[in-house]
């Protein structure tokens, strides 16, 4: 008999016969199609009436402001070693684009009456280097959804700041993702400059400046730390536990995707020494938390991850659908104002634009060919 997991507060379920992840909206259906096996594809797909439904829940709107980076990062999806995605471009996306998205996605969500509440992000390459683009659609967006609970996100590698940047995000209470990889010996032999720089030195020196500038704003400030398995995990938590610039921030962690990219093909891994100082860093946190020390924010990250990561360390596979794959939590728009279904996905599903609006039914075969590539699913 098939045994169901609920997973991030009952968003996903491990399904342990297929060995898969899906979203829990669509666990009956799943559970159906395997249990007939032979169910023609089609019947897999989700009506597109049901997407038109469901876009009005968008909850939050990404802008890729640029595809222009400061940086050459050794991971970086888009530097090379990933099938299947775009590269770095002088591109940049103009301002009436992002109003012209802003307006269309007013359209969708102005009935809604409940749960007003919308988040605007930034990516790039690096978004600070649109910086004209995030000061006007900031203030465009809080016009349009005037009397919605507005928040603005930014995802920044930090080598790009000035005085008025820094004022500017403080003054409209923006969420600041700040990319650091942990200590200068691990960060710099991943996130470089074009010149083969570390760039350590101008993150930790832009924080100060932030730090003396907005000194309440600074506690707000959040980290984004990507782990390459290669690297060591202690040195990582080390960091972001005695490190007085950085350890009473959040942090939250993501790992180098091993799928389709030739990044780890000359990297060694040594998985014995990754397993001891996972369960050393876990026993250090379960110890603190026995003696009701206080954890700091990446201890409590890691234990808010504790239980999904020691799953995943027991999965064969996982797919990839989750709750943007149906289209009704997060939208994305690439710089040539296109719609994706958020920026970790490549180019090669775009959803329609601002000007014709969303293709329906293009979703509805979309959501039949995410289906198609789970394990075990017709």
């Amino acid at each position: 008999k098939m045994v169901n997991i609920e997973l991030n507060k009952g968003k996903h379920t491990y399904c342990s016969d297929c060995n898969v992840i899906i979203n829990s909206e669509l666990v009956e259906h799943f559970n159906s199609c395997v249990s007939r096996k032979k169910i023609p594809m089609q019947h897999a797909e989700i009506a597109a009436e049901t997407f038109r439904s469901k876009v009005t829940e968008i909850n939050q709107i990404s802008f890729e402001t640029t595809q222009e980076c400061t940086l050459n990062c050794t991971y970086c999806v888009n530097g090379g070693t990933y099938k299947n995605q775009r590269s770095f471009s002088k591109n940049y996306m103009e301002i009436e684009t992002a109003k012209k998205a802003v307006d269309y996605m007013y359209s969708l969500l102005k009935e809604r009456e409940s749960n007003r509440v919308l988040a605007i992000s930034f990516y790039g390459g690096e978004p600070l280097l649109n910086f004209p683009l995030v000061q006007e659609l900031t203030h465009y967006a809080s016009q349009v959804f005037h009397g919605w609970n507005v928040m603005f996100f930014i995802t920044t590698n930090l080598t790009v700041l000035t005085d008025s940047i820094i004022d500017f995000l403080a003054r409209n209470n923006f969420n600041v993702h700040v990319s650091l990889d942990g200590p200068k010996e691990v960060h710099d032999r991943q996130r470089v400059f074009r010149n083969g720089k570390g760039s350590f030195d101008t993150v930790m020196r832009n924080l100060k400046r932030i730090e003396d500038a907005e000194p309440e704003f600074y506690t707000s400030i959040g980290f984004v730390c990507v782990y390459s398995r290669d690297q060591s995990m202690k040195a990582v938590y080390d960091f972001f536990t005695t490190d007085e610039r950085v350890g009473k921030n959040m942090v939250r962690f993501n790992s180098v995707d091993s799928r389709g990219t030739t990044y780890y093909d000359n990297r060694e891994i040594d998985k014995q020494t990754r397993r001891q100082e996972y369960d050393e860093i876990i026993g250090n946190i379960k110890t603190k938390t026995e003696n009701n020390e206080k954890l700091k924010p990446i201890e409590e990250h890691i234990m808010s991850r504790y239980q999904g990561m020691e799953e995943s360390l027991s999965l064969r596979a996982c797919s990839t659908m989750a709750g943007t794959c149906l289209f009704n939590s997060k939208i994305y728009l690439d710089v040539h104002g296109t719609f994706h279904l958020c920026e970790k996905m490549n180019n090669k599903f775009p959803l329609g634009d601002p000007w014709n609006g969303l293709n329906f039914d293009r979703m509805e075969k979309m959501t039949g060919l995410f289906l198609s590539q789970i394990p075990g699913f017709p």
